[in-house]
């Protein structure tokens, strides 16, 4: 069960990198966002992790709204 949770997250963090190659960070700022989703898990050194991801819905830049934003 363990090995299923690192595989998923693994696939997980592996998409998260490849979105982050693909836009520009979102610079630092003042945004309101809703909590999408909230994950816990272990790093890669083996210790509990939460992931938290965000998604802007209000930006007084418009192209960041309905991006998310990973907090670990």
């Amino acid at each position: 069960m363990a090995k299923d949770l690192m595989d998923e997250l693994d696939g997980i963090f592996n998409e998260v990198k490849d979105k982050e190659n693909v836009f520009e960070g979102i610079p630092d700022g003042e945004y309101l966002a809703i909590i999408d989703e909230i994950k816990s898990g272990e790093s890669k050194a083996g210790d509990p992790m939460v992931t938290m991801i965000f998604e802007i819905t209000e930006s007084s830049n418009k192209d960041f709204i309905g991006r998310k934003h990973w907090n670990f």
